[in-house]
């Protein structure tokens, strides 16, 4: 079968291939085949080996409209820890701040919920339930998905941040590693209020302390990368004390619930690939530091984007030869903002230097004084442009 037409008539489906079967790639295959597409869905990795990874995402409120959209919201809901609290704290300046229901708009008030803590796990193992089941979708375990072939209407590359879909592609990437790392590693910390998320802010960097239930809290802690991999080898009494060094008074941890797992943050953008009708989709586009959760979330944004190109396109409203600009130009600004805005954040706040100790005294006094600004701030994170 050689597709080669501009447009898709009502009499045949929109075939599309995803490479990458992760949580990106996973949503990504739901969401077009439940808009008609015929979705082949290829992974080059062992499925187990996806679906057992050890980590936790915090879901925003766009996410939570991707997932009701695709259908699975209402299954995850049953597995979120919901905080209605987002309390950010500098301890250079020993300032805090708590953002609240009040700080959202009206729609995303209702829910309760500032934001939501999910498994990896959970979230894979309901992903590929709907994915075997869904009877627009093909999986293949498949270690060679790049064959140039005329068979799909639209390649789409959801293979994370060493893509290799992106050098096959030839599409030019704009990044650099950061200096700091992140360990991640799931924690029972006494003292901690269970709906209350935590962004605590020193001078080795961001400390995010996400509740997952009860006592139960997962670290994600940002430090100079040697110091991360040397964190992720110390015995269990060394790294709890460690940690209850750097957490808010009155927080203890007790007992650590898993091996740490230290890994390098880059930043980066790329341009769209040198092959025609194929795109790049969340890590495999961009990366950003993992500060305030925005790196997943911002991937799903991607995908409710897509999703909404391809409707056009089903609906014989758009040049299908246009999505992969059409793409770009839609998620350029929301990309482009997220990428500086946590970059800006991490060189502001994660340092001694006398001169921002100013700015990030100025920025406490503003987000507390000023609710338009603050909301405004908090929609453009959780919410997106």
């Amino acid at each position: 079968m050689n597709i080669s037409d501009d447009r898709i008539s009502q009499a045949e489906s929109l075939r599309v291939r995803v490479i990458g079967a992760g949580p990106t790639g996973s949503v990504l295959a739901l969401s077009l085949a439940n808009k008609g597409a015929e979705v082949y869905l290829y992974e080059k990795n062992p499925i187990a080996n996806i679906k057992s990874r050890n980590r936790a995402y915090a879901i925003t409120h766009s996410s939570r409209r991707l997932f009701q959209d695709v259908g699975i919201w209402d299954e995850l809901e049953k597995h979120l820890q919901s905080f209605s609290i987002l309390r950010i704290q500098d301890k250079e300046i020993h300032k805090q701040i708590d953002i609240t229901l009040d700080d959202l708009c009206s729609n995303n008030r209702s829910y309760n919920s500032v934001g939501w803590i999910l498994e990896h796990r959970i979230l894979m193992d309901i992903l590929m339930d709907k994915v075997l089941t869904n009877k627009n979708i093909s999986l293949f375990e498949d270690n060679a998905p790049h064959a140039n072939d005329s068979t799909f209407n639209l390649t789409i590359a959801a293979d994370g941040g060493n893509s290799s879909s992106r050098h096959i592609w030839r599409s030019k990437s704009l990044g650099f590693s950061y200096k700091q790392g992140c360990l991640t590693s799931k924690v029972l910390i006494r003292g901690a209020n269970p709906s209350t998320a935590y962004e605590i802010f020193s001078s080795e960097g961001p400390l995010a302390i996400l509740p997952m239930g009860g006592e139960v809290f997962q670290v994600v802690w940002s430090a100079p990368l040697i110091k991360c991999y040397q964190r992720e080898g110390l015995t269990e009494s060394e790294f709890l004390d460690r940690l209850s060094s750097v957490l808010p008074c009155g927080l203890q941890p007790d007992v650590l619930l898993d091996q740490p797992k230290a890994f390098q943050i880059r930043f980066g953008i790329s341009s769209l690939p040198k092959r025609s009708r194929s795109i790049l989709v969340g890590e495999a586009f961009h990366r950003c530091h993992p500060v305030g959760g925005q790196g997943l979330n911002l991937c799903w944004r991607d995908i409710a984007t897509l999703s909404k190109l391809i409707n056009n396109i089903i609906k014989g409203n758009l040049n299908i030869n246009n999505v992969p600009i059409q793409f770009l130009a839609t998620r350029f600004i929301d990309i482009l903002f997220i990428n500086f805005f946590t970059d800006v954040i991490i060189r502001v706040f994660s340092n001694r230097n006398p001169f921002l100790l100013f700015y990030r005294r100025l920025s406490f006094v503003i987000l507390k004084r000023f609710l338009p600004i603050r909301r405004l701030l908090i929609s453009m994170m959780t919410d997106g442009f």
